[in-house]
């Protein structure tokens, strides 16, 4: 199956950058919806590191997103997807 872009979050990082985030789903053939990020839309951040000397560090990403009403991204809580 193919996955298409639904959401798309563009915003620039503490250095300046332009960023874009694209989030897919699959079979999705419809419009791009355009999010509004926070302050720190994209924030990384590692898990599980003993030390900042590890070979392998675990890292996921928060990101903070603008809502105008409850439940209005409640689908990213869908591990299916």
């Amino acid at each position: 199956m193919a996955y298409g872009i639904k959401y798309r979050l563009d915003f620039t990082n503490f250095l300046g950058a332009s960023i874009r985030l694209d989030v897919l789903k699959e079979s999705y053939s419809g419009s791009i919806v355009i999010i509004e990020g926070g302050g720190d839309a994209l924030r990384p951040r590692m898990d599980g590191a003993e030390t900042t000397h590890d070979a392998i560090k675990i890292t996921a990403y928060d990101i903070t997103l603008f809502v105008d009403t409850h439940g209005e991204y409640a689908e990213f809580l869908d591990i299916d997807d």
